[in-house]
């Protein structure tokens, strides 16, 4: 069986943030430990490669193919996860969001992360944010939401 892998990271940071969960975030070293493991077990493509697998026009990789991404388009990719890709000779798709660079307005999933982080009784601002997602019918968004621990008091 065929297979690919996509790998999508959403921060690099310096030094880990300190709070219980955050399964977004990695230190600039443990990014680069991962970038060697996966050099090791897996053919990091690029984003031409990509357009060949998807169009069948091309399988031939001794192992799995995976493809890295980067989401949110933080200033900390090209801070941190940038100048190690390039030093590895490696490539990344970077998605950038239109809305923070047209409206400067931050994304939604930064400000509640930011707030969560930086607030010492988020019970308020959850019961917010649960208000919020039932008032807007947004039912399977908010059990997701809890599901993966990213608005709870355990945060």
């Amino acid at each position: 069986m065929k297979k690919l892998v996509i790998m999508m990271y959403h921060r690099i940071v310096q030094r880990k943030i300190e709070f219980k969960k955050s399964p977004f975030n990695l230190t600039e070293k443990e990014f680069e430990e991962q970038i060697d493991y996966l050099e090791k077990n897996f053919s990091i493509i690029d984003y031409s490669e990509f357009k060949e697998i998807i169009n069948e026009k091309n399988f031939n990789f001794k192992k799995t193919p995976l493809l890295l991404t980067f989401d949110d388009g933080t200033k900390d990719h090209m801070k941190f996860a940038a100048p190690i890709l390039r030093k590895k000779k490696i490539s990344g798709i970077f998605f950038i969001p239109g809305r923070p660079v047209l409206e400067k307005k931050v994304l939604h999933a930064h400000a509640i992360h930011e707030i969560l982080i930086n607030t010492k009784d988020k019970s308020a601002i959850v019961k917010k944010i649960d208000d919020y997602y039932l008032q807007n019918g947004l039912i399977d968004e908010l059990k997701i939401f809890k599901k993966n621990n990213f608005c709870s008091d355990q945060f």
